[in-house]
Protein backbone atom coordinates (compact mmCIF):
# COMPACT_ATOMS: atom_id res chain seq x y z
CA UNK A 1 0.00 0.00 0.00
CA UNK A 2 1.15 3.49 -0.85
CA UNK A 3 -0.25 6.96 -0.38
CA UNK A 4 -2.13 8.33 -3.36
CA UNK A 5 -0.15 11.20 -4.86
CA UNK A 6 -3.40 13.08 -5.35
CA UNK A 7 -5.50 12.57 -2.25
CA UNK A 8 -2.89 11.17 0.16
CA UNK A 9 -4.98 8.15 1.17
CA UNK A 10 -3.64 4.61 1.22
CA UNK A 11 -4.27 2.73 -1.98
CA UNK A 12 -2.99 -0.29 -3.97
CA UNK A 13 -0.25 0.71 -6.40
CA UNK A 14 -1.25 -2.05 -8.75
CA UNK A 15 -4.60 -0.46 -9.46
CA UNK A 16 -4.97 1.72 -12.51
CA UNK A 17 -6.79 4.46 -10.55
CA UNK A 18 -7.14 5.48 -6.90
CA UNK A 19 -10.45 4.13 -5.57
CA UNK A 20 -10.81 7.26 -3.37
CA UNK A 21 -10.18 10.12 -5.79
CA UNK A 22 -9.93 8.40 -9.16
CA UNK A 23 -6.44 9.55 -9.86
CA UNK A 24 -4.38 7.31 -12.22
CA UNK A 25 -1.95 5.05 -10.37
CA UNK A 26 -0.32 3.70 -13.60
CA UNK A 27 -0.05 5.85 -16.67
CA UNK A 28 0.36 4.35 -20.10
CA UNK A 29 2.61 6.06 -22.46
CA UNK A 30 0.71 7.47 -25.39
CA UNK A 31 1.75 5.96 -28.75
CA UNK A 32 1.86 8.63 -31.38
CA UNK A 33 0.63 7.86 -34.90
CA UNK A 34 3.35 7.30 -37.41
CA UNK A 35 4.31 10.46 -39.20
CA UNK A 36 2.28 12.73 -36.83
CA UNK A 37 3.50 14.90 -33.97
CA UNK A 38 1.37 15.04 -30.87
CA UNK A 39 -0.70 18.24 -30.64
CA UNK A 40 -0.67 20.40 -27.51
CA UNK A 41 -3.95 20.23 -25.66
CA UNK A 42 -5.48 23.49 -24.63
CA UNK A 43 -5.27 24.60 -20.96
CA UNK A 44 -8.28 23.97 -18.70
CA UNK A 45 -9.87 25.83 -15.73
CA UNK A 46 -11.11 24.49 -12.42
CA UNK A 47 -14.91 24.22 -12.46
CA UNK A 48 -15.04 25.38 -8.85
CA UNK A 49 -12.60 28.30 -8.49
CA UNK A 50 -11.84 28.90 -12.21
CA UNK A 51 -8.15 28.63 -11.55
CA UNK A 52 -5.96 27.58 -14.48
CA UNK A 53 -5.01 23.89 -14.38
CA UNK A 54 -2.77 21.80 -16.63
CA UNK A 55 -3.91 19.04 -18.82
CA UNK A 56 -3.74 15.81 -16.92
CA UNK A 57 -4.11 17.42 -13.46
CA UNK A 58 -6.47 15.54 -11.20
CA UNK A 59 -6.56 17.98 -8.21
CA UNK A 60 -6.84 21.79 -8.39
CA UNK A 61 -3.93 23.13 -6.44
CA UNK A 62 -5.85 26.38 -5.71
CA UNK A 63 -8.95 25.00 -4.02
CA UNK A 64 -8.37 21.23 -3.79
CA UNK A 65 -11.27 20.23 -6.09
CA UNK A 66 -11.10 16.77 -7.76
CA UNK A 67 -11.13 17.65 -11.43
CA UNK A 68 -12.42 14.19 -12.37
CA UNK A 69 -15.38 14.05 -9.96
CA UNK A 70 -15.91 17.80 -9.22
CA UNK A 71 -15.81 17.19 -5.45
CA UNK A 72 -13.70 19.28 -3.07
CA UNK A 73 -11.33 17.25 -0.94
CA UNK A 74 -11.91 18.27 2.76
CA UNK A 75 -8.80 19.08 4.84
CA UNK A 76 -6.56 18.95 1.84
CA UNK A 77 -4.09 21.84 1.80
CA UNK A 78 -0.76 22.24 0.25
CA UNK A 79 2.03 22.84 2.75
CA UNK A 80 3.12 26.11 1.20
CA UNK A 81 -0.45 27.42 1.07
CA UNK A 82 -1.02 26.62 4.79
CA UNK A 83 2.02 28.61 5.85
CA UNK A 84 1.02 31.47 3.56
CA UNK A 85 -2.54 31.50 4.95
CA UNK A 86 -1.48 31.44 8.65
CA UNK A 87 1.17 34.14 8.43
CA UNK A 88 -1.17 37.19 8.31
CA UNK A 89 -3.12 35.96 11.38
CA UNK A 90 0.06 35.45 13.41
CA UNK A 91 1.26 38.94 12.54
CA UNK A 92 -2.15 40.39 13.45
CA UNK A 93 -2.15 38.59 16.80
CA UNK A 94 1.33 39.90 17.60
CA UNK A 95 0.27 43.45 16.72
CA UNK A 96 -2.85 43.20 18.91
CA UNK A 97 -0.84 41.85 21.85
CA UNK A 98 1.70 44.63 21.48
CA UNK A 99 -1.03 47.26 21.46
CA UNK A 100 -2.66 45.79 24.59
CA UNK A 101 0.69 45.70 26.34
CA UNK A 102 1.32 49.31 25.37
CA UNK A 103 -2.03 50.38 26.78
CA UNK A 104 -1.32 48.51 30.03
CA UNK A 105 2.06 50.21 30.40
CA UNK A 106 0.56 53.62 29.67
CA UNK A 107 -2.24 53.00 32.18
CA UNK A 108 0.23 52.02 34.88
CA UNK A 109 2.34 55.07 34.10
CA UNK A 110 -0.76 57.27 34.39
CA UNK A 111 -1.65 55.84 37.77
CA UNK A 112 1.87 56.26 39.12
CA UNK A 113 2.72 59.64 37.61
CA UNK A 114 -0.55 61.36 36.87
CA UNK A 115 -2.58 60.52 40.01
CA UNK A 116 -0.16 60.12 42.95
CA UNK A 117 -2.51 61.87 45.39
CA UNK A 118 -5.06 59.07 45.03
CA UNK A 119 -2.32 56.51 45.47
CA UNK A 120 -1.06 58.32 48.58
CA UNK A 121 -4.59 58.45 49.97
CA UNK A 122 -4.91 54.71 49.48
CA UNK A 123 -1.59 54.14 51.24
CA UNK A 124 -2.56 56.43 54.10
CA UNK A 125 -5.86 54.59 54.51
CA UNK A 126 -3.83 51.39 54.83
CA UNK A 127 -1.74 53.02 57.63
CA UNK A 128 1.29 53.33 55.37
CA UNK A 129 1.97 57.01 56.05
CA UNK A 130 5.70 56.80 55.36
CA UNK A 131 5.18 55.29 51.88
CA UNK A 132 2.45 57.84 51.15
CA UNK A 133 4.68 60.73 52.26
CA UNK A 134 7.53 59.44 50.11
CA UNK A 135 5.30 59.27 47.04
CA UNK A 136 3.99 62.79 47.64
CA UNK A 137 7.49 64.13 48.23
CA UNK A 138 8.66 62.86 44.84
CA UNK A 139 5.55 64.23 43.18
CA UNK A 140 5.97 67.66 44.79
CA UNK A 141 9.54 67.87 43.51
CA UNK A 142 8.08 67.84 40.00
CA UNK A 143 4.85 69.69 40.82
CA UNK A 144 5.52 72.02 43.79
CA UNK A 145 2.26 73.96 43.30
CA UNK A 146 -0.11 71.00 43.60
CA UNK A 147 -2.44 72.23 46.36
CA UNK A 148 -4.06 68.83 46.92
CA UNK A 149 -0.68 67.15 47.28
CA UNK A 150 0.56 69.87 49.68
CA UNK A 151 -2.59 69.58 51.77
CA UNK A 152 -2.34 65.82 51.99
CA UNK A 153 1.36 66.06 52.86
CA UNK A 154 0.48 68.50 55.65
CA UNK A 155 -2.12 66.10 57.05
CA UNK A 156 0.34 63.20 56.98
CA UNK A 157 3.01 65.26 58.79
CA UNK A 158 0.44 66.41 61.36
CA UNK A 159 -0.58 62.81 62.03
CA UNK A 160 3.06 61.85 62.55
CA UNK A 161 3.64 64.78 64.94
CA UNK A 162 5.88 66.69 62.52
CA UNK A 163 4.16 70.02 63.15
CA UNK A 164 6.84 72.25 61.64
CA UNK A 165 6.80 70.34 58.33
CA UNK A 166 2.99 70.26 58.38
CA UNK A 167 2.88 74.02 58.89
CA UNK A 168 5.21 74.55 55.92
CA UNK A 169 2.96 72.43 53.66
CA UNK A 170 -0.26 74.15 54.73
CA UNK A 171 1.32 77.58 54.49
CA UNK A 172 2.60 76.85 50.96
CA UNK A 173 -0.85 75.60 49.97
CA UNK A 174 -2.49 78.74 51.41
CA UNK A 175 -0.07 80.97 49.48
CA UNK A 176 -1.15 79.26 46.24
CA UNK A 177 -4.87 78.98 47.02
CA UNK A 178 -5.70 82.40 48.51
CA UNK A 179 -9.44 81.62 48.33
CA UNK A 180 -9.31 79.09 51.17
CA UNK A 181 -8.55 80.76 54.55
CA UNK A 182 -8.76 77.46 56.42
CA UNK A 183 -5.42 76.34 55.00
CA UNK A 184 -3.73 79.34 56.61
CA UNK A 185 -5.62 78.82 59.89
CA UNK A 186 -4.44 75.20 60.03
CA UNK A 187 -0.88 76.39 59.38
CA UNK A 188 -1.21 78.70 62.41
CA UNK A 189 -2.47 75.80 64.51
CA UNK A 190 0.49 73.64 63.45
CA UNK A 191 2.96 76.39 64.35
CA UNK A 192 1.32 76.84 67.75
CA UNK A 193 1.65 73.10 68.36
CA UNK A 194 5.34 73.17 67.44
CA UNK A 195 6.61 76.00 69.66
CA UNK A 196 4.34 78.78 70.88
CA UNK A 197 7.11 81.28 71.63
CA UNK A 198 9.52 80.83 68.72
CA UNK A 199 6.83 80.81 66.02
CA UNK A 200 4.62 83.65 67.29
CA UNK A 201 5.91 86.24 64.80
CA UNK A 202 5.31 83.85 61.92
CA UNK A 203 1.78 83.14 63.16
CA UNK A 204 1.06 86.85 63.43
CA UNK A 205 2.22 87.40 59.83
CA UNK A 206 -0.07 84.63 58.55
CA UNK A 207 -3.06 85.95 60.50
CA UNK A 208 -2.45 89.47 59.22
CA UNK A 209 -2.60 88.14 55.66
CA UNK A 210 -5.80 86.22 56.38
CA UNK A 211 -7.51 89.24 57.94
CA UNK A 212 -6.43 91.37 54.97
CA UNK A 213 -7.84 88.84 52.46
CA UNK A 214 -10.96 88.08 54.54
CA UNK A 215 -11.94 91.18 56.57
CA UNK A 216 -15.12 89.50 57.86
CA UNK A 217 -13.38 86.42 59.25
CA UNK A 218 -13.90 87.16 62.95
CA UNK A 219 -12.06 84.15 64.36
CA UNK A 220 -8.87 85.06 62.50
CA UNK A 221 -9.02 88.65 63.71
CA UNK A 222 -9.72 87.56 67.29
CA UNK A 223 -6.86 85.06 67.20
CA UNK A 224 -4.57 87.78 65.83
CA UNK A 225 -5.48 89.99 68.79
CA UNK A 226 -4.69 87.19 71.24
CA UNK A 227 -1.32 86.57 69.59
CA UNK A 228 -0.48 90.28 69.74
CA UNK A 229 -1.43 90.36 73.40
CA UNK A 230 0.70 87.31 74.13
CA UNK A 231 3.59 89.13 72.43
CA UNK A 232 3.08 92.04 74.91
CA UNK A 233 2.01 94.32 72.07
CA UNK A 234 -1.05 95.59 73.92
CA UNK A 235 -1.56 98.61 71.64
CA UNK A 236 -1.76 96.39 68.55
CA UNK A 237 -4.05 93.99 70.41
CA UNK A 238 -6.43 96.82 71.33
CA UNK A 239 -6.51 98.16 67.76
CA UNK A 240 -7.28 94.71 66.36
CA UNK A 241 -10.04 94.14 68.91
CA UNK A 242 -11.50 97.59 68.23
CA UNK A 243 -11.75 96.79 64.52
CA UNK A 244 -13.38 93.47 65.38
CA UNK A 245 -15.93 95.07 67.71
CA UNK A 246 -16.64 97.74 65.11
CA UNK A 247 -17.35 95.13 62.43
CA UNK A 248 -19.17 92.77 64.82
CA UNK A 249 -20.75 94.79 67.67
CA UNK A 250 -22.73 91.75 68.83
CA UNK A 251 -19.57 89.72 69.43
CA UNK A 252 -19.63 89.61 73.25
CA UNK A 253 -16.36 87.68 73.45
CA UNK A 254 -14.57 90.39 71.48
CA UNK A 255 -16.08 93.12 73.67
CA UNK A 256 -15.01 91.29 76.79
CA UNK A 257 -11.48 90.75 75.48
CA UNK A 258 -11.21 94.39 74.49
CA UNK A 259 -12.30 95.38 77.98
CA UNK A 260 -9.64 93.15 79.54
CA UNK A 261 -6.97 94.53 77.21
CA UNK A 262 -7.92 98.10 78.07
CA UNK A 263 -7.82 97.25 81.78
CA UNK A 264 -4.32 95.84 81.39
CA UNK A 265 -3.27 99.03 79.60
CA UNK A 266 -4.64 101.14 82.46
CA UNK A 267 -7.84 102.35 80.78
CA UNK A 268 -10.10 101.15 83.60
CA UNK A 269 -12.99 103.46 82.72
CA UNK A 270 -13.20 102.24 79.13
CA UNK A 271 -12.75 98.66 80.30
CA UNK A 272 -15.60 98.89 82.79
CA UNK A 273 -17.95 100.31 80.14
CA UNK A 274 -17.28 97.44 77.75
CA UNK A 275 -17.41 94.78 80.45
CA UNK A 276 -20.63 96.15 81.94
CA UNK A 277 -22.21 95.89 78.50
CA UNK A 278 -20.93 92.34 78.06
CA UNK A 279 -22.12 91.33 81.54
CA UNK A 280 -25.69 92.14 80.55
CA UNK A 281 -25.67 89.27 78.07
CA UNK A 282 -26.86 86.10 79.86
CA UNK A 283 -24.51 83.80 77.96
CA UNK A 284 -21.47 85.93 78.84
CA UNK A 285 -22.39 87.29 82.26
CA UNK A 286 -20.15 84.95 84.26
CA UNK A 287 -16.93 85.67 82.37
CA UNK A 288 -17.73 89.37 82.00
CA UNK A 289 -18.29 89.66 85.75
CA UNK A 290 -14.98 87.90 86.35
CA UNK A 291 -13.24 90.39 84.08
CA UNK A 292 -15.00 93.24 85.90
CA UNK A 293 -13.76 91.86 89.21
CA UNK A 294 -10.18 91.67 88.01
CA UNK A 295 -10.45 95.18 86.56
CA UNK A 296 -11.76 96.55 89.85
CA UNK A 297 -8.91 94.80 91.67
CA UNK A 298 -6.36 96.38 89.34
CA UNK A 299 -7.92 99.82 89.70
CA UNK A 300 -7.77 99.70 93.50
CA UNK A 301 -11.43 98.94 94.22
CA UNK A 302 -11.23 95.81 96.39
CA UNK A 303 -14.83 95.94 97.62
CA UNK A 304 -16.20 96.20 94.07
CA UNK A 305 -13.79 93.43 93.03
CA UNK A 306 -15.03 91.09 95.77
CA UNK A 307 -18.65 91.75 94.79
CA UNK A 308 -18.09 91.07 91.08
CA UNK A 309 -15.93 88.01 91.66
CA UNK A 310 -18.51 86.50 93.98
CA UNK A 311 -21.19 87.04 91.35
CA UNK A 312 -18.94 85.45 88.72
CA UNK A 313 -18.57 82.32 90.88
CA UNK A 314 -22.34 82.09 91.29
CA UNK A 315 -22.85 82.35 87.52
CA UNK A 316 -20.33 79.61 86.72
CA UNK A 317 -17.58 81.54 84.99
CA UNK A 318 -15.24 79.52 82.80
CA UNK A 319 -12.32 81.01 84.78
CA UNK A 320 -13.65 79.71 88.09
CA UNK A 321 -10.31 78.53 89.45
CA UNK A 322 -8.63 81.90 88.84
CA UNK A 323 -11.65 83.76 90.19
CA UNK A 324 -11.72 81.69 93.40
CA UNK A 325 -8.01 82.28 93.96
CA UNK A 326 -8.20 86.02 93.36
CA UNK A 327 -11.29 86.34 95.54
CA UNK A 328 -9.57 84.44 98.36
CA UNK A 329 -6.45 86.60 98.16
CA UNK A 330 -8.53 89.80 98.32
CA UNK A 331 -10.38 88.51 101.37
CA UNK A 332 -7.06 87.60 103.05
CA UNK A 333 -5.81 91.15 102.45
CA UNK A 334 -8.98 92.43 104.16
CA UNK A 335 -8.48 90.10 107.14
CA UNK A 336 -11.60 88.06 106.34
CA UNK A 337 -9.80 84.78 106.83
CA UNK A 338 -12.76 82.47 107.34
CA UNK A 339 -14.40 83.58 104.08
CA UNK A 340 -11.07 83.42 102.28
CA UNK A 341 -10.44 79.90 103.56
CA UNK A 342 -13.67 78.65 101.98
CA UNK A 343 -12.97 80.07 98.53
CA UNK A 344 -9.29 79.12 98.54
CA UNK A 345 -10.17 75.60 99.67
CA UNK A 346 -12.49 75.26 96.66
CA UNK A 347 -9.71 76.50 94.38
CA UNK A 348 -7.22 73.96 95.77
CA UNK A 349 -9.78 71.16 95.44
CA UNK A 350 -10.42 72.12 91.81
CA UNK A 351 -6.73 72.21 90.91
CA UNK A 352 -4.19 70.71 93.29
CA UNK A 353 -1.24 72.24 91.42
CA UNK A 354 -2.53 75.79 92.03
CA UNK A 355 0.35 76.89 94.29
CA UNK A 356 -0.96 80.42 94.82
CA UNK A 357 -4.31 79.20 96.16
CA UNK A 358 -2.58 76.56 98.27
CA UNK A 359 -0.16 79.12 99.73
CA UNK A 360 -2.85 81.59 100.76
CA UNK A 361 -5.02 78.75 102.05
CA UNK A 362 -2.14 77.91 104.41
CA UNK A 363 -1.91 81.62 105.33
CA UNK A 364 -5.57 81.47 106.35
CA UNK A 365 -4.92 78.40 108.47
CA UNK A 366 -1.98 80.13 110.14
CA UNK A 367 -4.03 83.26 110.79
CA UNK A 368 -6.82 81.17 112.31
CA UNK A 369 -4.34 79.53 114.70
CA UNK A 370 -4.32 76.12 113.00
CA UNK A 371 -0.53 75.87 113.13
CA UNK A 372 -0.01 72.10 112.41
CA UNK A 373 -2.45 72.23 109.48
CA UNK A 374 -0.81 75.38 108.13
CA UNK A 375 2.67 73.89 108.46
CA UNK A 376 1.61 70.76 106.58
CA UNK A 377 0.07 72.82 103.75
CA UNK A 378 3.13 75.08 103.48
CA UNK A 379 5.36 72.00 103.25
CA UNK A 380 3.22 70.66 100.38
CA UNK A 381 3.53 74.00 98.59
CA UNK A 382 7.30 74.12 99.13
CA UNK A 383 7.71 70.83 97.27
CA UNK A 384 6.42 72.43 94.04
CA UNK A 385 7.97 74.92 91.65
CA UNK A 386 7.40 78.66 91.52
CA UNK A 387 7.71 81.78 93.67
CA UNK A 388 5.02 80.68 96.13
CA UNK A 389 6.96 77.48 96.81
CA UNK A 390 9.93 79.59 97.92
CA UNK A 391 7.72 81.90 99.99
CA UNK A 392 6.32 78.80 101.69
CA UNK A 393 9.82 78.06 103.03
CA UNK A 394 9.80 81.40 104.88
CA UNK A 395 6.45 80.57 106.43
CA UNK A 396 7.76 77.15 107.44
CA UNK A 397 10.64 78.87 109.22
CA UNK A 398 8.20 81.12 111.11
CA UNK A 399 5.97 78.22 112.15
CA UNK A 400 8.92 76.10 113.25
CA UNK A 401 9.98 79.00 115.47
CA UNK A 402 6.48 79.14 116.96
CA UNK A 403 6.73 75.44 117.75
CA UNK A 404 10.20 75.91 119.25
CA UNK A 405 12.09 74.09 116.50
CA UNK A 406 14.86 76.65 115.92
CA UNK A 407 17.14 74.31 113.97
CA UNK A 408 14.34 73.25 111.60
CA UNK A 409 13.50 76.90 111.17
CA UNK A 410 17.11 77.64 110.22
CA UNK A 411 17.10 74.77 107.69
CA UNK A 412 13.99 76.16 106.01
CA UNK A 413 15.48 79.67 105.83
CA UNK A 414 18.74 78.30 104.39
CA UNK A 415 16.75 76.56 101.62
CA UNK A 416 14.86 79.76 100.88
CA UNK A 417 18.04 81.81 100.63
CA UNK A 418 19.66 79.14 98.45
CA UNK A 419 16.67 79.47 96.11
CA UNK A 420 17.59 83.11 95.56
CA UNK A 421 15.44 85.06 98.06
CA UNK A 422 17.03 88.26 99.44
CA UNK A 423 13.87 89.91 100.74
CA UNK A 424 13.32 91.84 104.02
CA UNK A 425 11.08 88.98 105.15
CA UNK A 426 13.91 86.46 104.82
CA UNK A 427 16.40 88.53 106.82
CA UNK A 428 13.75 89.26 109.46
CA UNK A 429 12.95 85.58 109.98
CA UNK A 430 16.65 84.69 109.95
CA UNK A 431 17.22 87.36 112.63
CA UNK A 432 14.44 85.82 114.71
CA UNK A 433 16.13 82.40 114.38
CA UNK A 434 19.42 83.96 115.54
CA UNK A 435 17.69 85.58 118.51
CA UNK A 436 16.03 82.28 119.45
CA UNK A 437 19.44 80.58 119.37
CA UNK A 438 21.01 83.34 121.51
CA UNK A 439 22.93 84.89 118.58
CA UNK A 440 21.86 88.48 119.33
CA UNK A 441 24.59 90.23 117.34
CA UNK A 442 23.84 88.21 114.21
CA UNK A 443 20.14 88.80 114.80
CA UNK A 444 20.68 92.58 114.83
CA UNK A 445 22.75 92.35 111.63
CA UNK A 446 19.91 90.54 109.83
CA UNK A 447 17.32 93.05 111.07
CA UNK A 448 19.49 95.86 109.74
CA UNK A 449 19.80 94.06 106.38
CA UNK A 450 16.02 93.86 106.18
CA UNK A 451 15.60 97.58 106.93
CA UNK A 452 18.32 98.48 104.47
CA UNK A 453 16.31 96.82 101.71
CA UNK A 454 13.03 98.37 102.89
CA UNK A 455 13.15 101.00 105.62
CA UNK A 456 9.37 100.73 106.08
CA UNK A 457 9.21 96.98 106.54
CA UNK A 458 7.12 96.85 109.71
CA UNK A 459 8.01 93.32 110.99
CA UNK A 460 11.72 94.21 110.99
CA UNK A 461 11.04 97.29 113.16
CA UNK A 462 9.01 95.14 115.55
CA UNK A 463 11.70 92.46 115.93
CA UNK A 464 14.48 95.04 116.18
CA UNK A 465 12.57 96.90 118.91
CA UNK A 466 12.03 93.71 120.90
CA UNK A 467 15.75 92.91 120.62
CA UNK A 468 16.65 96.40 121.93
CA UNK A 469 14.33 95.92 124.89
CA UNK A 470 15.83 92.50 125.56
CA UNK A 471 19.26 94.14 125.68
CA UNK A 472 17.90 96.94 127.96
CA UNK A 473 18.04 99.62 125.28
CA UNK A 474 14.57 100.76 126.26
CA UNK A 475 14.50 104.10 124.44
CA UNK A 476 15.67 102.55 121.17
CA UNK A 477 13.24 99.72 121.63
CA UNK A 478 10.29 102.03 122.21
CA UNK A 479 11.18 104.06 119.10
CA UNK A 480 11.23 100.92 116.98
CA UNK A 481 7.88 99.73 118.37
CA UNK A 482 6.28 103.11 117.72
CA UNK A 483 7.65 103.01 114.16
CA UNK A 484 6.07 99.61 113.77
CA UNK A 485 2.65 100.86 114.90
CA UNK A 486 2.85 103.76 112.43
CA UNK A 487 3.32 101.35 109.52
CA UNK A 488 0.55 98.83 110.23
CA UNK A 489 -3.23 98.95 110.22
CA UNK A 490 -4.36 98.40 113.81
CA UNK A 491 -7.57 96.78 112.57
CA UNK A 492 -5.75 94.21 110.46
CA UNK A 493 -5.62 90.70 111.91
CA UNK A 494 -2.22 89.41 112.99
CA UNK A 495 -0.60 92.79 113.70
CA UNK A 496 -1.08 92.48 117.51
CA UNK A 497 -1.25 96.28 117.64
CA UNK A 498 -3.05 96.33 120.98
CA UNK A 499 -0.34 94.22 122.62
CA UNK A 500 2.43 96.43 121.24
CA UNK A 501 0.67 99.57 122.41
CA UNK A 502 0.30 98.09 125.90
CA UNK A 503 4.01 97.19 125.95
CA UNK A 504 4.99 100.73 124.98
CA UNK A 505 2.76 102.22 127.66
CA UNK A 506 4.19 99.88 130.27
CA UNK A 507 7.77 100.67 129.30
CA UNK A 508 7.18 104.39 129.42
CA UNK A 509 5.42 104.11 132.73
CA UNK A 510 8.24 102.03 134.14
CA UNK A 511 10.82 104.51 132.91
CA UNK A 512 8.96 107.38 134.65
CA UNK A 513 8.68 105.58 137.95
CA UNK A 514 12.34 104.73 138.19
CA UNK A 515 13.31 108.37 137.75
CA UNK A 516 11.11 109.59 140.67
CA UNK A 517 12.77 107.88 143.70
CA UNK A 518 16.24 109.20 144.40
CA UNK A 519 19.15 106.82 144.51
CA UNK A 520 17.43 103.95 142.78
CA UNK A 521 20.01 101.38 141.73
CA UNK A 522 20.74 100.58 138.15
CA UNK A 523 20.24 96.93 138.99
CA UNK A 524 16.67 97.62 140.03
CA UNK A 525 16.01 99.39 136.69
CA UNK A 526 17.44 96.40 134.88
CA UNK A 527 15.09 94.06 136.69
CA UNK A 528 12.19 96.33 135.78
Amino acid sequence: MISCPYCGKLTNPRLEACPHCGGPMQQKAATPSPGRRPEARPAQTCPNCRALVQDGDIICVACGTNLLTGQKIAGRQQPGATARNRLPWIVLAIVIAAVLLLFAVLGLAYVLTRNPVQQALALAAANKEIEAAGMLSKHLQRHPRDVKALTLMGKLDWKRGRFSEAAASFEAASDIDRKDPDLAMIAVLCLASENAANTRDRRIDILKRVTADFPNKEDARYLLALEQGAANNVDAEIETLKSLVQNAPDNAVASESLGVAQALSGDYTGAEQLLDRAAKRPEQSGDALAALGFTASLSGKPDRAVEDLRAAVERNTSAKRQVLTRLGVLLVSQGRLEEAQRYLGDAVAAHKDETQAQFFYAVCLQGLGLIPEALNTFEQTAQKQGPFAVEALLRIGELQLIQGNSQKARDAIDKAEAAGITSPALYTVRGRVNAALGEDDRARENFQKALKIDANYAPAHLENGLLHIKQQSIDEGVKELEKYLSLVDPNQAGTRSAEVQAMIAHLKQAAGKEQAPAGTAAGERSQT
